[in-house]
């Protein structure tokens, strides 16, 4: 008996630049999520890349349209010839722009459409204008939309009206086995190679290393910390010597929160690193991490931190219960939950950052496992309604039978 070949589903995804790099990871896990002989995938990029790079796996394909301005007749045009060449059996966009190639997917009768929210966690509330084009779109043309908190759900639900039952929660995953030192790493010293910026940066071991990024991290909530590491160094009990602030990406006020620290007399203290696409070997000699930003969409630099068992400094929303482990709202003795606090009590009680960094790797595991990830991503593309979907378009479009013979 002779069994005919199926062929492989295809997927475009369309983004708007390769800019974010947040973005384009969640592309690829969701192109990682399908084996190579089930799936093809297409990534589109509407902009100009300028110089930004990806690199695809195997069963990928890359396309750059060059388009300035989305909104016009001729970018739409552009767009439309790329599906009609493509012929995808499932349209994927991410980013405000691209949602509104879903309109003309649904005209070149794609069988599945998906919108995925983006997943990095500092997004500007679309303008007035904008939100009505993603209302208009979305509530008719756009089968499941995939978001990485339950903040974003809500978002659709109550401002979209888009039903509960479109909306597949898919947080950002993390890779535990790669994101996953021993829980105590200890070596004299480290020298760690930033390519970046052509340096050497020896970190000793016998420092206690607090570690904190500024990317996207507004003004004021840099200035509060910083100020209460100052305290900190000045605590009876704590000499300067002993603590290494470390200090991550780039913002447009750190030369000024940098003078500010020569000032006080401790800019010795204090290490920059600046922004790196990889911070992996700069984790692993962390002994804890400060994130100040909600934690109802957590970024990926936070969990990757936590996947490597280091203790989280927050800013509290909410009083922990009594002998609390939890990896964000963990609890204190006299009821103190300032940041000042927290450094102190994880400074002199190792047995207890041990405690929270284990919690915290449990925590990625549980809620962020790749694997998860992966499988979430392959039902969607395979769910039970692209079947029914696929065949009620066929019946409607017997002419576009000839591009599956």
């Amino acid at each position: 008996m002779h069994l005919e070949s199926q062929a492989p589903l295809h997927v475009c995804h369309f983004i708007e630049h390769l800019k974010e790099t947040e973005t384009c990871q969640q592309i690829l896990e969701n192109m990682a999520s399908q084996p190579e002989a089930n799936v093809e995938h297409t990534l589109i990029v509407i902009h100009e890349s300028k110089g930004n790079r990806i690199s695809l796996p195997a069963n990928a394909k890359y396309l750059e349209l060059n388009i300035k301005k989305i909104f016009s007749i001729k970018s739409i045009l552009e767009c439309q010839r790329a599906l009609k060449a493509l012929k995808p059996d499932i349209c994927q966009t991410y980013g405000d722009e691209a949602i509104l190639l879903h309109w003309l997917s649904l005209y070149e009768s794609v069988v599945l459409r998906i919108h995925s929210l983006p997943s990095e966690p500092s997004i500007s509330l679309l303008s007035h204008w904008k939100r009505y084009l993603y209302f208009l779109i979305s509530r008719k043309n756009i089968h499941y939309f995939t978001v990485a908190s339950r903040l974003d759900a809500l978002w659709l639900i109550k401002s979209m009206k888009i039903k509960t039952e479109q909306i597949k929660l898919v947080r950002l995953p993390i890779n535990t086995q790669d994101q996953c030192p021993p829980l105590r790493k200890i070596e004299r010293y480290q020298t760690i190679y930033l390519q970046e910026k052509e340096t050497l940066l020896s970190l000793a071991n016998n420092k206690f290393l607090i570690g904190i990024s500024v990317n996207n991290m507004e003004k004021d909530n840099a200035l509060f910390f910083f100020n209460a590491f100052i305290e900190v160094t000045q605590n009876a009990s704590i000499l300067p010597e002993h603590l290494v602030l470390v200090v991550l990406g780039n913002a447009p006020y750190l030369p000024e929160l940098r003078r500010h620290f020569e000032k006080k007399m401790i800019s010795s203290t204090v290490c920059y690193i600046g922004f790196l696409n990889d911070y992996f070997s700069i984790l692993t000699r962390l002994d804890t991490f400060v994130h100040l930003e909600p934690t109802e969409k957590p970024a990926r630099l936070l969990l990757e931190a936590m996947s490597m068992a280091l203790p989280i400094v927050s800013y509290r929303t909410q009083i922990p219960t009594e002998k609390s482990f939890h990896p964000i709202n963990w609890s204190l003795k006299n009821k103190k939950y300032g940041i000042k606090e927290q450094l102190i009590s994880l400074f002199q009680n190792q047995n207890k950052r041990l405690l929270l960094g284990r919690s915290s790797r449990e925590y990625v595991k549980t809620y962020h496992c790749i694997h998860m990830y992966h499988q979430t991503i392959k039902r969607l593309y395979f769910i039970k309604e692209h079947t029914s979907l696929s065949e009620s378009s066929l019946k409607k479009n017997p002419t576009n039978n000839n591009r599956e013979q």
